[in-house]
């Protein structure tokens, strides 16, 4: 709900954007395999590919993930880790980037979720221009002020 509010507001500045959600996408684990440190690709032939793809000729991006158990949601694990090919050469160096993270537990918690995409975007040399955190379990339980909030964010970029 709050990526798709930042997402308008954004569109409505006159970006160009797209919703990729990693839950519906036939995205593989990292298997470790390395080839990506020799070759600068990924060893595995997924819809990754063309995610990396998207993220390379983007100029902005929007990373947005539940917080599970204190931390990002595993999908989100999983797509920071495959995102290292991207990486390799600091091809996403400078890439502006925004942070939304939603957790229904202790603040701090969603806080660590923020830090880990952080740290992800420190790594690729990339610019972590907002953040923003929300408490909510459900679909709805986001109030105005934080759709509000959302917006702001989208429109940064």
């Amino acid at each position: 709900m709050l990526l798709k509010a930042a997402l308008a507001k954004a569109r409505e500045k006159g970006a160009e954007t797209e919703f990729i959600g990693l839950h519906e996408e036939d995205v593989e684990f990292c298997d470790g395999c390395c080839k990506c440190d020799t070759t600068g690709v990924c060893g595995i032939d997924d819809y990754m590919k063309e995610i990396i793809t998207k993220i390379l000729a983007a100029d902005a991006i929007i990373f947005a993930t539940p917080t599970y158990f204190g931390d990002v949601s595993g999908t989100m694990k999983n797509f920071l880790d495959r995102l290292n090919p991207a990486g390799i050469g600091r091809k996403m160096k400078g890439k502006k980037v925004c942070i939304i993270a939603v957790g229904a537990a202790d603040p701090a918690l969603v806080e660590r979720s923020i830090e880990t995409i952080k740290l992800f975007c420190k790594c690729q040399l990339m610019e972590v221009v907002a953040t923003m955190k929300a408490k909510a379990y459900a679909t709805g339980e986001v109030g105005e002020d934080k759709i509000r909030e959302a917006e702001r964010l989208g429109g940064l970029l």
